[in-house]
């Protein structure tokens, strides 16, 4: 499925760092959630959506969402102390820290249901059925589009995960891939793209 929308025919609407909607002024018929990765603001791939003509199919309006703003421990060896967005924290060698949380597990939780809230909510008032919505995401927005497959409350059109994980033994409570049941193997055996 082809893009055939140009790049000056989209309107952006920027509302935070973690949220922004690119709308084909053309009309749509499908959804694409696209959730970033560690430090992206919630726009940064909006150049890339609006002129890739083969990524995102035609007549599809994007919602981006970056995780909380946060101080990022994992910048810090860059000398980055400026709170920006991410889904969960990472120290400098990308181990999961508790910054402010009960246990260390509790910011991938929260994101978690931060974006399965999203999901219902952007269904809810697009009045779009779920098989038109579709997930995506980088790095650490690829590990939380694995984690919502796993976990969806509704099955999705279908998900692309770039640069993420499974989510393992380091996340407890959650499932890993020894531990699926047969529907959620046969949802990894098909994980779609659109």
């Amino acid at each position: 499925m082809a893009n055939e929308t140009e790049y000056d025919e989209f309107e952006e609407n920027v509302v935070n760092y973690t949220y922004a909607v690119l709308t084909p002024k053309n009309g749509y018929d499908n959804i694409y959630i696209f959730l970033g990765g560690i430090s992206e603001v919630s726009n940064k791939y909006f150049d890339f959506f609006k002129s890739n003509s083969t990524f995102i199919p035609k007549r599809t309006k994007i919602y981006s969402l970056s995780g909380e703003v946060r101080i990022i421990k994992y910048l810090e060896k860059y000398n980055i102390v400026t709170p920006a967005p991410c889904w969960f924290n990472v120290d400098s060698v990308g181990n999961l820290i508790c910054d402010g949380c009960e246990t260390i597990y509790d910011q991938e939780k929260e994101s978690l249901y931060i974006i399965l809230d999203a999901i219902d909510r952007i269904a809810s008032d697009e009045k779009m059925s779920y098989d038109k919505i579709y997930l995506g995401g980088f790095s650490q927005g690829g590990i939380m589009t694995n984690y919502v497959l796993l976990n969806s409350r509704h099955e999705l059109g279908g998900y692309n995960s770039f640069s993420g994980y499974i989510l393992d033994h380091n996340f407890p409570d959650a499932i890993v891939p020894d531990e699926l049941s047969d529907t959620q193997k046969t949802i990894l055996e098909s994980y779609t793209f659109f």
